[in-house]
């Protein structure tokens, strides 16, 4: 939820309080810093940075060359996904363009050739491709395989609350909706030769694979639109792609609140909640060896979510350095660039300056360099909200702020 009300107050911010768009590229000591006006960043996809907002979608080269509009329409990327020259991507954005919410669609990089796939049963929410098939997870619970050129549609499994790709096999986790139990099953890519290699009296959740193992957690979950949402556990485990070799690879005792997991150069890179019961909650990254020895803490008190690119951790930090109650109240942020090993920590971006405030929309990682990608934000008196609410002054019957 947090992420999807993310998404939309970006849309609305670029739909109503942008300016002249136009791109500033600045070398920085560490990194590369792209200025674009106010249209949000939203992924980086084989040499090219992908840029949504007022209904459009541009792209253009991380030095700021060839800028284009390759769509009139309002694209969502943030889940997209690169496979064999073309981009796959759910319109999560709200049902936008005519098309139902959680609808697949693929398109050239160039935004050419755009295929809307005939919607499955339920919101697609989770999918993945591999060779000439989308493997899409629904909101009704239901796994299909989608022929990349539309031409077939199967339905592989039911009542499924997550799935993987490893090996030559799909593997999933399925129980029943409200039923406090969970069964790892493992299918041939077609759907064929369902096999059950594990049943437990609690819900399972499949994490990722490396060559040999499974990783999967016995998860906190709560259900939203007749789909589970995972929030946390308290220990993960592995086992064979033939359920053999089952093992605790991280155990948490006190409360579950393990997340963030990531397999990365043989380690897992995880956070950990520490507290609670009426004392404070602070959380810790830690990595710890895939095999399960090894765990290390990398950093305390951390802000909590992160990811890896690049051979580096990368985490953003805020800090409200005014009341709540301020109309002008800006969020400072700087991303910091911690070593995998958590021994250097640095910050290497913070979005203010003498000049005034920035919009940081996020990084990526191009040629071995980092770039980061902002907004200079020069908004009228009253801060965001009164840019907003200038901007739909003819929608006043319903806007809820006096």
């Amino acid at each position: 939820m947090v992420r999807i009300l993310s998404m939309l107050f970006s849309f609305v911010f670029a739909l109503f309080c942008t300016g002249e768009f136009a791109v500033t590229v600045t070398q920085r000591e560490n990194y590369t810093l792209i200025e674009v006006g106010e249209i949000p960043f939203q992924r980086y996809h084989e040499g090219w940075v992908y840029l949504a907002g007022a209904g459009s979608l541009y792209r253009m080269r991380p030095g700021g060359e060839e800028l284009q509009r390759i769509s009139d329409e309002f694209v969502s990327m943030m889940d997209s996904v690169y496979h064999e020259g073309w981009l796959y991507f759910t319109n999560s954005a709200f049902g936008m363009n005519g098309e139902p919410r959680g609808t697949l669609s693929r398109m050239r990089l160039d935004g050419a050739d755009k295929t809307t796939y005939e919607q499955a049963a339920g919101t697609i929410g989770v999918f993945a491709v591999q060779g000439d098939w989308i493997y899409a997870l629904t909101n009704a619970r239901h796994v299909y395989r989608i022929k990349t050129d539309g031409s077939e549609r199967h339905l592989l499994a039911r009542d499924v609350n997550s799935f993987l790709l490893a090996g030559q096999w799909l593997f999933t986790t399925e129980g029943p909706r409200g039923v406090n139990s969970g069964a790892i099953v493992r299918y041939d890519l077609n759907g064929a030769g369902r096999t059950v290699l594990l049943e437990e009296n609690y819900f399972l959740w499949l994490h990722f694979a490396d060559d040999e193992y499974l990783y999967y957690a016995a998860p906190v979950l709560y259900w939203e639109e007749e789909r589970p949402y995972y929030t946390s556990a308290n220990m993960l485990q592995r086992m064979r792609f033939d359920g053999s070799g089952s093992a605790v690879v991280i155990r948490n005792e006190e409360r579950p609140s393990i997340s963030n997991m990531m397999l990365h150069g043989g380690h897992i890179y995880f956070l950990r909640a520490i507290g609670g019961g009426g004392n404070p909650v602070l959380t810790s990254l830690f990595r710890i060896r895939a095999g399960g020895t090894g765990l290390e803490e990398l950093r305390g008190d951390f802000p909590g979510s992160f990811e890896i690119m690049g051979g580096h951790i990368y985490y953003v930090r805020s800090v409200h350095d005014m009341p709540m109650s301020d109309p002008n109240r800006f969020v400072k942020t700087y991303l910091h660039r911690l070593s995998l090993d958590g021994t250097t920590d640095e910050v290497i971006y913070q979005n203010y300056d003498s000049n005034g405030h920035v919009i940081y929309w996020g990084s990526f990682v191009h040629a071995e360099g980092l770039y980061v990608v902002a907004a200079r934000a020069y908004y009228p008196s009253g801060g965001v909200l009164s840019c907003l609410r200038q901007k739909l002054s003819c929608l006043s019957a319903w806007w809820p702020f006096p």
